[in-house]
Parts: C-alpha cells; structure tokens; sequence
C-alpha cells in the first residue's frame, strides 16, 4: 500500500463515545487454525452439487462422482461423463455411488444400476453390470432376478471384490473376467449384508453392530459385536493404521484392533447444534482425523479425544466450506485435502501455516473495517492492532478474545482515535500511539491514557502531535518521533508506575538538525530506526538520512538513476537491520542492501523484480533466526536468503491475508512469530513452520487427438519426454496440464515448435496447441509454463511427433521423384546436345557451301536488325499503353474486393478535398467551430503468426471479419478504407478527442471480446492495435499538415501500440506548447524527442505506469 492517511475528522459526543467505548468491548472468539477453503461446484463447471465421492488417478486427474455425473478436474478444466441411454459407450447412471482407483489405470464406477470401469488414458468405459447379471444362484427354484451390486473393494492383486445383494464375485480387469465365488455366495446368504472391506486374504462385513470375517475359501469365520452400538454405517482403512478398522455411526466413530480384537467408540460432539452428530467419512491428518459430519467439517484430536475444531458454512465468505452437509474426503498426491458436500467440493493445503488474523468476519460485528496499519504486543502478550480508521483492536494473550476500542480512555473521558500510524512499548512498558487525532500514552499499571494534541517544546514552541508517522526508543531511553512537521526527542520524567502528565514530558526540536528539503517533503520524517552502531536512519519520500544522535552528524542519501550504487528511489517505506547487523532499506521500487566500501563509504546494493521479487513496492521488513528476510510488498510476501539463490514468493493463494500489505505494519515476538498487517487484517507465522511447497509442478501432456480419437502417446518414465504419431493433413489438438490445483488459474503457457518457429508462441492460460497441416516428417514441440512469480519455468515438458505419411509423401517418395526427375532431365540434355551438335556440323557444311552468298546475308542481317528495331519500338509503344491502361484501371478500382472499402488509391484521389472541406469550416467566420476530421488505422495484431499458423486464407477471412466488426461499430457517415494488408483506415468528419478515444477504447473492446470464424471449422481470439490523430493537427489553419504527415502520425501511433503492447490504442495530438517550425523540422524525423519535451500529447489504452518505448 502506497501512504496513510493523515487527517480524518471523525468527532464524536462525549456521551456517543462513551457508549462506543464501552458497547464494543464485546469480543469475538477466533479460531487461529483458520483454512482457505478452495471450492469447486456447479456455477465453476461441476455437473452436479452433490458430491458423494472422491478419487484421484496416477495422471494425477481428480474424479468427482456426484448425483448427475461423472467429472475429471485438473484445477482448470473439467470433463464431464454423463450417463445417456442412446450411447452405450457411457456409464450406466448418472448417479455415483462410489470411485475406487486400482492404482494403475482403471477407475471403477459403481452406480445404483451397476459397475463400470473406466480406462483413466483412453478413457474408454467399459460395463460390468451384464457380466455380473449373468451369474445365477445355484438353486433350482430360484428366479431369475437383477444382480445389486452394493460394495466393492480391491484385492492385493489389484482385482477386485464385488458384493451383491445375494453374491459374492471377483473381476479380473487384466483378463476381462467375471467369476463367483460360491463359498463366500453361502456365506453371505440370507445375511443382507451391503458393506464390505478386504484387507490382505481376509473379508469383512458389516452386519448392524457387529462385523463379520471370512477368508477368500469361505474359512476362518469370526463375528465381533460392539455393544452399546446400534449399526455401524460404513468401513474405512488407512495404511497409517494397517492394524485398525474404522466405521463411521450415527453418533461418531468407531475403532476396531485387529490384534485385540476390541472396539473403541468416540462421540462425536457438535457445538452448533449441542448434539452429538452422524460421521459420513474420515480422514488422518497429523495427531488426529478430519470427520466429515451432516453438520460441517471437523477435526478430531487424538490426545485432547474430541473435536478441537470446526468449520462450517458462510455464504458471506467465499473461502469456508461449501456446505455444512460433508460427505467424502480424500487425500490427493500433492497433499491436498479433498471434501465433498451438497454444494460442490472443497480442496485446500492442510499444511498450511499462515494464520489469518482480524478477519472481516471477526470485525463485522463492529461495522468497522480491518486495513492494518501498525501492530504491537504488550508486555502481557496482549495483541495491539491499529487501523487506517476504525481505531484500535486488541487481541487477549490467546488470541481468543477479540476487543475493540473506537475511543481510548482517558481522565477526561474517551478520546476517538482515528488514523493509527504507529505503536510503542518503552522499557518502562508505557503503550505509546501515535493517531490522526491525538499522541496518546498509557503509563504502565495504568488502565487511562494521556491524550496530547500539542507539546510545548524546550525553545517555547508549539509542536503539533496529531500528525506523526512513526516513533522508535533510542538506546539511551529517549523516545524519537518523525512526522510532518519535523524530528523530535522526548525524554520521560516519571518514574515507572506513576501517574502522568503533559508536563512530565520534555520535547527538543531537532528538526533543524535535518536538511530542508527532506523535512518538507509531503510526509517528512515517515520511518525511523536506530542501528546497532547507535545511528538513527531517518526516511521519507525525498531520501535517506545517517543521523548521529551525539554529534548532530549526518549523511544524505538520494537515488540516482544513472548510478547503480545509490538507491533504487528516494521514497523511502520501511529500514531494517538484520540479526547479521546488514541494513535494509525498502523503497517503492525495491530492495536496496547497505554496504560499505575499502573507506567506509556507504553505497547500495539494489534486489528488485529482476532478481525474483515478486514485487518492488517494499512495506515491511523483519528477520528469522535462520539468515532469512520476510519482505511484505504490494503483491505479496517474500521470503529472501541473501546467500541462497532466488527468493520465494507466496501471494493470497498461499493463505496470506492478502496479497496487498501496508508500510511499516509489521512486528516479530520474542516466541518468533512474525505478524505483517495489511488490506484484510493480519498474517502471523512461525518461519520454520511454513513448509508451503513452492515447487513447480511439471507439465504433464494428456491427449493427441486427431478426428476425435485419441493416438497413441507415451511418457518416459520420470522424464518430461513424450512421444506420439499423427496422420498427415489432419488437424490436430494436443491437450497438457499442469496438476496445480491451487494456483490453476494463475498459470500462463508458451510452446515452440523446433525447426519450425523461432518465436514463443503465448498460449496465455489455455492447455490446447491446435496444429493444421505440418509437412514435417517429424518435429519436437517445446512446453513450458509460467508461475506468478513472474518466471518461466525450466521445467518444461517435449513431445516429439512422428508424422505418417503415404509412401508418395514421404521422403522415399520425394527420392524416387529426384531420381526419376534427373534421369528424364539426363535423356533431355543428351538429345539437345546430340542435336545441336549434328546442326552445328550441318550448318558448317552449309556455310563452306554457300560463301559466294555472303554479301546476301550481310544484306539479309542488316534487314533484320531494322526489324527488330521496329520491334523494339512496337514493344515500347505497347508497354506504354499498358502502363496508360494500369493508370486508368488503378484510377477506376474505387471498392477493395476482400473488405468491401474504399481503396487506397480513391482515398489518394480525393483526401485533398475532404481535407480542403475541414480546412474550410475553420476560415468561414460564420461557424461557431470548426469540425475535425478524426483518422484511425487499426491493424490486426500478429496477422503473420495467424497466416503462417492457418493458412493466408484465414488471414484474409480475419481481415473481413475486422472490417464487419468496424462497419457495423462506426458511423455511417464515416469513411472506411483498406489502406494496405491488414491496416484499415477510419476517416471520421465531426469528432472530438474525448469521442476518438472512446471509439478506440471501443473498437479494441469488441474485436478482443469476439471470435473469429476461420472458415475451417474452427475459431480463434483475435486482438488489434489503433493509433489515430485528428486533422487540422494544430491551430496554424494558414500552413496545415499534408495528409502525408497526418498519415505517418498515425501510423506511427500504431506502431508503437503494436511494439509496447498490442491490444492497446495510442492518440497523438498537439498542444498549446506545440510550435510549428519544431513540428515540421522533427515530425518526420524525431516524432518521440516532440514527445518528450511536451510539445505533443499522447492518450493510449497502455497505464501510464509503464514507460512506452518510442520507435
């Protein structure tokens, strides 16, 4: 965040802030285990809301069963498989009862109409429910009746055990094969049972409150019962507990000791409802188990034996769970856990260690906001949180209890707050603060404070106390403040636990000691810090001071932004010394490191975005014990080792309260804890417990689809190499992903094909490479994928693919065509040579013959050279007439075939007429004003990547689809012209500069909004740039601009669009600093130098932040 506020004017009644004080000393209970809860449901893409199972495959695909659908998810899209009674080819319902994945590539379905399975690679569906139909109690009189398939569960061997309604059966996926088992057929028989487990060679059943073991031979029968339990609901086995059976009840959940053979019940107890609670699914985590229950989430402690927290539904936070109703819970391979409800399915890291404090839910019962501006705790291990304008919150020592306080106390009564810049607690453990509206001091022991507007300093002058910024203790114990008005040491006359007063205070002035024009800058003195050396580093928004609080010496330091060993800028957030005694200095366009020269020189060291920040507005600054930085920035927090290569960067997504911090609101406990406040409260850590994993996920290629069928396509193991073959002449689409389910929508990808692009071609966040007719008989294609720190990643991911071709296309083909081209040109070659040579020889004869004829001849070549003369002649008269019939042609071609707009050379043929009619409205006193003749070129961006990519048939279908797009958006009285290629022209008589820009912002709006027909079935997203100017450019009505110069200008202006952005437009325009013998020597010539010295105006699309490279 940029700078605080430093007035409010927020005053209150005596008896009005009374009841404030004292009615908001309510407090909140919080929860300091807090989650971000991601969710996925219906409105994102999910087929169904209810989710009631969950499974993840070895591609790393998550599966989510729900009542209408099967869905695959990779954290950006999803697939979905639906039941539809005309395809066969589907699964058999649309309802999902269970998921079960073998561990190799089969996932099996099971629905209330059956079993399928499905291949996780190919994802072919294949149906078990007949193959189970087919098998018949052996028994005589018994009626042929539908098989129910009520459990299943996989075998060591990666079968798979399938429990039916009156069968037990065992399918065999390798070899397609179906067999009853017909001793656990007898067993099962007349027991109704419809739960079942296998663990290693032994079977177990759920049978009310009892369970039931049996051998895969029908041997080995047992029965345990639990008493004081009515039924157990379902089974559950975790390899963290290979000797317990847990069961899920009505009331809680059950443990079964396979060694002991005895239970172990746990009520389960909802704090919401007061009642004990029904358990559908659980979970191990860490000491104890996440429980899914009908009334939210849970997590059960193992050493406490109860539920220490829960989670329940807010539909005013977007981040808790979906809905109190939970079904299903599942762990995925990156150590995500999974949840599904009624409302769709929640995801989240449960090793997430950022804890979220103030949240806005604890602070809406206040109707106060929760932007942190300054952070404190007490001697007693009291929280202090000061804010931008609800004043001051104060956590208890547990963080358990939540107060808040609109008004301070004070012996004349309560006192509002407002701003709170900064907090202290001196060695005397009297709370410092400075606010909008008053310095207040509480002495220790004391439950009032000392609330001081003014201060009369030892030279008799006022000092005002209402606009400080921050306030540190020296070593000595005097107590410094900055602000706006200047720098001040205040020393404390009381002693420790006595009262307090205004005249216990002494105060020297000692912003004279400081340079002027630092002191009056627009905050003055904004951040201080004493070094271990004894000096006071003093910053604000002009620059850098060394103070030396004995001699009065100083140092001033500025940026420079042509030397790189001075500050990165003279606006200076946050300073900081480490445990190593390195100083820090935060900017608002970087780091910069406090080094010294062989002479003692101070210089700086410059850490910025370049070097993995993610980025350089620095807020805040503290130190672990392990060398490490913690960086709070404007986009998030940053972890940095000066020794150890790049930084990590963690944002929102990674649990921060947000990624917005705020400058100077930061405090490390002697427990070392780490707090940084920012735009939505707090985020407090431990260092060494942030195990959040930064590492990138690889790209991971899926599909090769060509005529929507799958090819073939295999992976290196543990490599990022993958290979595949096509057929030549057909489109094809490749599909990858990358299996990060927390920051997916985050992610950019570019691809490169080798030997065929020498650019990056962007994808942006889309997982699809579409490729048209390649003539390459094979080619690798290079995937890489940008995080949001801002790197591409070196982790990329190859797919090599072979094209088959027919043998008159392949390369063989193209040799035999070589071979047989060169002997035909062979057998032509000789038969010229035999036959020049033979009329050679005929015409030597003929010569000798004929020698007495020579002077004929001589006569006969002179009559041809007259001849050819006049050839020459009639091809010049003639070239001339084509040359008269092309003039005339190109005088006449009024209409460009492929757009329908005027041609360029009508435009040629009549601007100088329009340009005479606008120059007209002008000179003619009469009018109130004369008109402008606005000029826009907008120009297709990357129109040779669409060519080289699509074909230049497509090109020009995107050229025509342009021009329908600006035909039906500008006027109708406008003039359109196809100036060359893609660049059309927009004349529009009337406008004025506000209207120019708005019918760029507009043209640039729709054409990136809309989707462009290829013609070839398929369709793609199209961007332009626009530069535009206006005509007369200037005042001087007497010696206007050519419509040469005006065309350059705006061809100029898109260019430069097209260079710093693309999908962007740029205006040029002249002002009231524009001089007409500068414009005329240097348009041409130097356009960017009339640019930068003022004399012209630029508008464009583009943030002024980024500095636009002129060409």
């Amino acid at each position: 965040m940029t700078r605080p506020r430093n007035t409010f004017a927020c005053i209150f009644g005596f008896l009005l802030t009374f009841l404030l004080l004292f009615t908001e000393l309510a407090y909140a209970k919080t929860n300091l285990q807090r989650i971000r809860f991601h969710t996925y449901n219906i409105e994102n893409g999910l087929s169904q809301s209810t989710v009631l199972s969950l499974a993840q495959d070895s591609l790393g695909y998550t599966w989510i069963g729900t009542q209408d659908g099967l869905n695959r998810f990779d954290g950006f899209e999803n697939t979905v498989f639906r039941h539809s009674p005309t395809n066969s080819e589907t699964i058999n319902s649309p309802t999902i009862s269970s998921l079960l994945f073998d561990g190799n590539r089969t996932l099996w379905v099971l629905t209330p109409q059956g079993l399928d399975s499905v291949d996780v690679h190919s994802l072919k569906v294949t149906h078990w429910t007949d193959s189970l139909q087919n098998l018949m109690v052996e028994s005589a009189d018994a009626p042929s009746v539908p098989k129910e398939v009520w459990s299943i569960s996989l075998n060591t061997d990666k079968t798979l055990s399938v429990l039916g309604s009156d069968y037990f059966a065992t399918i065999d996926i390798t070899n397609k094969t179906v067999n009853q088992n017909q001793r656990l057929t007898d067993f099962i028989e007349g027991k109704q049972l419809q739960k079942m487990t296998v663990i290693d060679q032994l079977i177990y059943f759920i049978k009310d409150n009892c369970i039931l073991q049996v051998d895969f031979g029908g041997s080995q029968r047992k029965q345990f019962c639990a008493t004081n339990i009515e039924t157990f609901e379902d089974f559950f086995v975790f390899p963290e507990f290979p000797e317990h059976i847990y069961f899920s009840r009505e009331t809680g959940f059950s443990r079964f000791s396979m060694s002991n053979e005895v239970f172990e019940h746990f009520d389960v107890f909802d704090s919401k409802t007061d009642s004990l609670v029904e358990v559908e699914s659980l979970l191990p985590d860490g000491n104890g188990f996440w429980l899914a229950t009908i009334t939210g989430l849970k997590y059960w402690d193992n050493t406490a034996r109860k539920a220490i927290r829960e989670y329940h539904a807010n539909f005013s936070d977007e981040h808790s769970i979906a809905s109190d109703y939970t079904m299903s819970l599942m762990r995925g391979f990156d150590g995500l856990i999974w949840l599904g409800t009624g409302l769709g399915v929640n995801y989240w890291d449960s090793r997430e260690q950022f804890i979220h404090l103030l949240q806005k839910s604890e602070v809406s019962q206040y109707s106060r906001d929760n932007i942190t501006t300054s952070i404190l705790k007490d001697y007693l291990g009291r929280l202090w949180v000061g804010t931008e304008s609800s004043g001051v919150y104060r956590y208890d020592e547990s963080y358990a209890e939540l107060n808040h306080y609109s008004s301070l106390p004070t012996k004349d009564g309560p006192v509002t707050t407002g701003y709170v810049a900064d907090m202290l607690e001196d060695n005397g453990r009297n709370l410092w603060m400075l606010t909008g509206t008053s310095l207040f001091i509480r002495p220790y022991g004391s439950e009032n404070f000392l609330s001081l507007k003014t201060l009369m300093d030892t030279n008799g002058q006022p000092v005002k106390l209402t606009d400080l910024a921050t306030i540190i203790e020296g070593r000595n114990g005097h107590i410094w403040l900055g602000g706006e008005q200047g720098f001040f040491k205040v020393s404390l006359d009381k002693a420790v636990g006595e009262e307090l007063s205004a005249e216990d205070l002494t105060i020297e002035n000692m912003t004279d000691k400081l340079p002027t024009s630092f002191v009056q800058s627009k905050y003055g003195v904004y951040t201080m810090y004493e070094d271990l050396q004894g000096y006071i580093w003093l910053g604000g928004s002009r620059g850098l001071i060394r103070f030396s609080p004995l001699t009065f010496d100083l140092q001033y330091y500025m940026s420079n932004p042509n030397d790189p060993e001075t500050l990165s800028s003279s606006d200076i957030n946050v300073i900081y010394e480490d445990l190593l005694g390195v100083l820090w200095i935060g900017t608002v366009t970087g780091l910069n490191r406090v080094r010294y020269n062989v002479n003692g020189e101070v210089y700086f060291q410059r850490i910025t975005v370049s070097d993995g920040f993610i980025n350089d507005f620095i807020c805040s600054i503290l130190s672990d014990e392990f060398g490490n930085l913690w960086v709070s920035t404007a986009n998030g927090l940053v972890k940095f080792h000066p020794d150890k290569g790049r930084p990590i960067n963690y944002t929102y997504s990674d649990g921060l309260q947000y990624s917005e911090f705020f400058a100077n609101a930061q405090y490390a406990d002697n427990e070392g804890y780490l707090y940084f406040g920012g735009l939505n409260g707090i985020s407090y850590f431990k260092p060494e417990d942030i195990v959040i994993d930064k590492e990138h996920q690889p790209i991971k290629i899926t599909e090769v689809i060509q005529n929507n069928e799958r090819q073939p396509l295999t992976n290196t193991e543990n490599t990022n190499q993958y290979k595949s073959s096509i057929e030549y002449g057909e489109i094809t689409d490749i599909r990858f992903t990358v299996f990060n389910y927390i920051n997916a929508n985050n992610l950019e990808f570019r691809y490169k094909i080798e030997g065929l692009t020498n650019d990056w071609i962007h994808l942006g966040s889309s997982r699809l490479i579409r490729l048209h007719s390649v003539e390459q008989e094979s080619f690798n294609i290079r995937i890489q994928v940008r995080y949001e720190d801002g790197d591409w990643s070196s982790k990329e991911s190859q797919l090599k693919i072979a094209v088959i071709k027919g043998f008159w296309r392949s390369s063989k083909g193209f040799a035999l065509y070589f071979v047989v081209l060169s002997l035909f040109v062979f057998v032509v070659f000789f038969y010229i040579y035999r036959s020049i040579k033979k009329a050679l020889r005929l015409k030597e004869r003929l010569l000798k013959e004929s020698e007495s004829k020579s002077q004929m001849l001589l006569k006969d070549k002179k009559s041809l050279l007259y001849r050819v003369e006049d050839l020459q002649y009639s091809l010049s008269e003639q070239r001339y007439q084509v040359e008269l019939l092309s003039s005339k042609l190109e005088q006449s071609a009024v209409d460009d075939q492929l757009t329908g707009f005027r041609t360029r050379s009508y435009l040629k043929a009549s601007i100088q007429q329009e340009l005479d009619s606008i120059l007209s409205t002008w000179r003619d006193k009469t009018e109130l004003q004369g008109v402008y003749l606005g000029v826009f070129a907008v120009d297709v961006d990357n129109l040779a990547t669409i060519n080289q990519q699509y074909g230049q048939l497509c090109g020009n279908e995107v050229i025509k689809q342009l021009a329908d797009c600006l035909r039906t958006i500008c006027y109708g009285t406008d003039t359109l012209v196809r100036w060359q290629g893609a660049t059309l022209v927009i004349l529009s008589r009337g406008i004025e500069k506000r209207e120019q820009m708005l019918l760029a912002e507009k043209i640039r709006n729709i054409v990136a909004s809309r989707k462009f027909d290829l013609g070839n079935g398929s369709t793609i997203d199209v961007t332009c740039s626009i530069g535009f100017t206006r005509f007369p450019f200037t005042d001087n009505i007497e010696k206007p601009l050519t419509w040469e110069q005006i065309i350059y200008v705006v061809e100029k202006a898109l260019a430069v669009a097209k260079k710093n952005s693309r999908n962007a437009w740029i205006g040029i325009f002249a002002n009231q600093f524009t001089r007409s013998s500068e414009l005329e020597a240097k348009l041409a010539s130097d356009l960017p130098a009339l640019i930068v010295s003022g004399q012209l105006d630029y508008v464009s699309s583009i943030p002024k932040s980024k500095k636009l490279l002129w060409i």
